[in-house]
Protein backbone atom coordinates (compact mmCIF):
# COMPACT_ATOMS: atom_id res chain seq x y z
CA UNK A 1 0.00 0.00 0.00
CA UNK A 2 1.26 3.49 -1.11
CA UNK A 3 2.50 5.77 2.34
CA UNK A 4 -0.20 7.40 4.40
CA UNK A 5 -0.19 9.86 6.84
CA UNK A 6 -2.23 12.11 9.04
CA UNK A 7 -1.18 15.25 9.28
CA UNK A 8 2.06 15.06 7.34
CA UNK A 9 2.33 15.02 3.52
CA UNK A 10 3.14 11.44 2.48
CA UNK A 11 1.70 11.60 -1.33
CA UNK A 12 1.96 13.79 -4.18
CA UNK A 13 -0.39 14.00 -6.81
CA UNK A 14 0.27 15.18 -10.24
CA UNK A 15 -2.03 16.77 -13.13
CA UNK A 16 -1.12 15.48 -16.21
CA UNK A 17 -1.03 18.50 -18.61
CA UNK A 18 0.90 21.54 -18.29
CA UNK A 19 2.72 19.46 -15.29
CA UNK A 20 3.91 16.04 -16.57
CA UNK A 21 3.08 16.89 -20.34
CA UNK A 22 2.42 20.22 -21.82
CA UNK A 23 -0.42 21.33 -23.18
CA UNK A 24 -0.24 23.23 -25.73
CA UNK A 25 -3.10 23.27 -27.88
CA UNK A 26 -2.08 26.01 -30.13
CA UNK A 27 1.07 24.11 -31.22
CA UNK A 28 -1.14 21.50 -32.11
CA UNK A 29 -3.82 23.15 -34.49
CA UNK A 30 -0.75 24.88 -36.04
CA UNK A 31 1.09 21.75 -36.78
CA UNK A 32 -1.92 20.37 -38.91
CA UNK A 33 -2.69 23.70 -40.91
CA UNK A 34 -1.02 26.25 -42.95
CA UNK A 35 -1.55 29.20 -42.05
CA UNK A 36 -2.42 31.37 -38.65
CA UNK A 37 -5.92 31.75 -39.40
CA UNK A 38 -7.03 28.47 -40.10
CA UNK A 39 -5.34 27.17 -37.00
CA UNK A 40 -7.00 29.50 -34.69
CA UNK A 41 -10.26 28.38 -36.05
CA UNK A 42 -9.02 24.95 -35.27
CA UNK A 43 -7.83 25.64 -31.87
CA UNK A 44 -11.62 27.13 -31.06
CA UNK A 45 -13.48 24.49 -32.48
CA UNK A 46 -12.02 21.77 -31.37
CA UNK A 47 -9.47 22.17 -28.39
CA UNK A 48 -11.77 25.32 -26.83
CA UNK A 49 -15.37 23.83 -27.72
CA UNK A 50 -17.45 22.50 -25.22
CA UNK A 51 -17.63 19.05 -26.84
CA UNK A 52 -13.88 18.72 -25.86
CA UNK A 53 -14.82 19.54 -21.76
CA UNK A 54 -17.48 16.82 -22.19
CA UNK A 55 -15.06 14.55 -23.18
CA UNK A 56 -12.75 14.78 -20.06
CA UNK A 57 -16.14 14.39 -18.19
CA UNK A 58 -16.88 10.99 -19.65
CA UNK A 59 -20.26 11.98 -21.82
CA UNK A 60 -18.66 12.41 -25.06
CA UNK A 61 -16.48 10.48 -27.25
CA UNK A 62 -13.82 11.54 -30.13
CA UNK A 63 -16.69 10.77 -32.21
CA UNK A 64 -18.59 13.03 -31.12
CA UNK A 65 -15.97 15.85 -30.51
CA UNK A 66 -14.77 15.49 -33.94
CA UNK A 67 -18.45 16.19 -34.98
CA UNK A 68 -18.94 18.86 -33.34
CA UNK A 69 -15.56 20.60 -34.12
CA UNK A 70 -16.72 20.38 -38.06
CA UNK A 71 -19.71 21.61 -37.39
CA UNK A 72 -18.13 25.02 -36.44
CA UNK A 73 -15.53 24.28 -39.02
CA UNK A 74 -15.44 25.13 -42.99
CA UNK A 75 -15.50 22.16 -44.92
CA UNK A 76 -11.71 22.13 -45.85
CA UNK A 77 -10.71 22.10 -42.44
CA UNK A 78 -12.64 18.84 -41.34
CA UNK A 79 -10.04 17.01 -42.55
CA UNK A 80 -7.00 19.31 -39.72
CA UNK A 81 -9.04 18.76 -37.18
CA UNK A 82 -9.34 14.99 -37.23
CA UNK A 83 -5.95 15.00 -37.51
CA UNK A 84 -5.64 16.91 -34.96
CA UNK A 85 -7.80 15.15 -32.85
CA UNK A 86 -5.92 12.07 -33.68
CA UNK A 87 -2.58 13.39 -33.41
CA UNK A 88 -2.59 15.25 -30.37
CA UNK A 89 -1.88 12.71 -27.25
CA UNK A 90 1.36 12.11 -29.64
CA UNK A 91 2.15 15.95 -29.60
CA UNK A 92 2.43 16.63 -26.07
CA UNK A 93 5.58 16.61 -24.94
CA UNK A 94 7.18 15.25 -21.95
CA UNK A 95 8.64 17.70 -18.74
CA UNK A 96 11.23 15.41 -18.03
CA UNK A 97 11.81 17.63 -14.37
CA UNK A 98 8.55 17.28 -13.35
CA UNK A 99 8.43 13.39 -13.70
CA UNK A 100 12.03 13.16 -12.61
CA UNK A 101 10.71 14.72 -9.58
CA UNK A 102 7.85 12.69 -9.11
CA UNK A 103 10.53 9.46 -9.44
CA UNK A 104 12.74 10.65 -6.88
CA UNK A 105 10.08 11.71 -4.27
CA UNK A 106 8.84 7.50 -5.01
CA UNK A 107 12.35 6.40 -4.34
CA UNK A 108 11.99 8.59 -1.15
CA UNK A 109 9.04 6.77 0.34
CA UNK A 110 6.15 9.26 -0.85
CA UNK A 111 3.50 7.85 -2.04
CA UNK A 112 3.31 9.36 -6.11
CA UNK A 113 -0.31 9.89 -7.87
CA UNK A 114 -1.71 11.00 -11.07
CA UNK A 115 -5.30 12.79 -10.84
CA UNK A 116 -6.39 14.75 -14.34
CA UNK A 117 -9.03 15.95 -16.26
CA UNK A 118 -8.59 13.95 -19.26
CA UNK A 119 -11.04 11.84 -21.87
CA UNK A 120 -10.74 8.17 -21.88
CA UNK A 121 -7.98 7.91 -24.10
CA UNK A 122 -5.80 8.86 -20.98
CA UNK A 123 -5.05 4.89 -20.32
CA UNK A 124 -4.38 3.68 -24.26
CA UNK A 125 -2.62 7.09 -25.33
CA UNK A 126 -1.39 9.24 -22.95
CA UNK A 127 -0.06 7.15 -20.25
CA UNK A 128 2.13 5.58 -21.93
CA UNK A 129 4.17 8.51 -22.94
CA UNK A 130 4.59 9.52 -19.03
CA UNK A 131 7.68 8.35 -17.29
CA UNK A 132 6.24 8.59 -14.08
CA UNK A 133 3.48 6.27 -14.87
CA UNK A 134 5.96 3.50 -14.77
CA UNK A 135 6.22 4.25 -10.76
CA UNK A 136 2.83 6.17 -9.75
CA UNK A 137 0.78 4.28 -7.43
CA UNK A 138 -2.11 4.93 -9.40
CA UNK A 139 -4.08 7.53 -10.94
CA UNK A 140 -7.98 8.55 -11.07
CA UNK A 141 -9.16 10.58 -14.15
CA UNK A 142 -12.29 12.75 -14.75
CA UNK A 143 -13.63 10.83 -17.93
CA UNK A 144 -13.80 7.58 -15.83
CA UNK A 145 -14.94 9.05 -12.64
CA UNK A 146 -17.52 11.08 -14.52
CA UNK A 147 -16.45 13.85 -12.34
CA UNK A 148 -14.40 17.13 -12.87
CA UNK A 149 -11.80 19.51 -10.99
CA UNK A 150 -12.01 21.79 -9.42
CA UNK A 151 -14.75 19.86 -7.60
CA UNK A 152 -13.45 18.79 -4.00
CA UNK A 153 -15.96 15.91 -4.81
CA UNK A 154 -13.40 13.99 -7.54
CA UNK A 155 -10.60 14.93 -4.81
CA UNK A 156 -12.44 13.11 -1.93
CA UNK A 157 -12.90 10.40 -4.58
CA UNK A 158 -9.36 10.39 -4.77
CA UNK A 159 -8.91 9.77 -1.37
CA UNK A 160 -11.61 7.33 -1.00
CA UNK A 161 -10.18 5.09 -4.38
CA UNK A 162 -6.38 5.19 -2.74
CA UNK A 163 -7.57 4.79 1.46
CA UNK A 164 -5.06 8.07 1.64
CA UNK A 165 -6.28 11.07 4.35
CA UNK A 166 -6.59 14.65 2.18
CA UNK A 167 -4.27 16.33 4.59
CA UNK A 168 -0.99 13.77 3.74
CA UNK A 169 -1.06 14.69 -0.21
CA UNK A 170 0.39 17.38 -1.58
CA UNK A 171 -1.58 17.88 -4.87
CA UNK A 172 0.27 20.07 -8.04
CA UNK A 173 -1.50 21.41 -10.99
CA UNK A 174 -0.51 23.86 -13.35
CA UNK A 175 -4.33 25.89 -12.64
CA UNK A 176 -5.10 27.76 -9.81
CA UNK A 177 -8.71 27.19 -9.65
CA UNK A 178 -8.03 23.50 -9.46
CA UNK A 179 -5.39 24.39 -6.15
CA UNK A 180 -8.33 25.96 -4.76
CA UNK A 181 -10.82 22.53 -5.00
CA UNK A 182 -7.62 20.28 -3.45
CA UNK A 183 -7.34 22.84 -0.73
CA UNK A 184 -11.47 22.60 -0.17
CA UNK A 185 -11.18 18.76 -0.19
CA UNK A 186 -8.31 19.06 2.66
CA UNK A 187 -5.20 18.65 0.51
CA UNK A 188 -2.05 20.64 0.32
CA UNK A 189 -2.08 22.11 -3.26
CA UNK A 190 1.12 24.47 -5.27
CA UNK A 191 -0.25 26.12 -7.72
CA UNK A 192 3.11 25.05 -10.72
CA UNK A 193 3.41 27.72 -13.08
CA UNK A 194 6.33 26.23 -14.95
CA UNK A 195 8.70 27.37 -12.14
CA UNK A 196 11.07 23.98 -11.37
CA UNK A 197 12.80 25.65 -8.60
CA UNK A 198 9.63 26.61 -6.68
CA UNK A 199 8.35 23.29 -7.04
CA UNK A 200 11.61 21.76 -5.95
CA UNK A 201 11.65 24.34 -3.00
CA UNK A 202 7.94 23.22 -1.69
CA UNK A 203 9.09 19.47 -2.15
CA UNK A 204 12.20 19.97 -0.02
CA UNK A 205 9.75 21.55 2.49
CA UNK A 206 7.51 18.38 2.99
CA UNK A 207 7.60 16.38 6.45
Amino acid sequence: MAPQGTGTVRNVVFDMGGVLLRWEPEVYARNVTDNDEDAGLVLEALFKGSAWTLSDAGVFGPETVLMEACHALPERLHGAAAEALRRFPSMQAVIPEVNELGRRLKERGYGVYILSNVSSRFRSELAPRIPLCDVADGALVSAEEHMMKPDPIIFLRFCERFGVEPASCLFVDDTAVNCVGAERAGMHAFHFTGDMDALEAEVAGLS
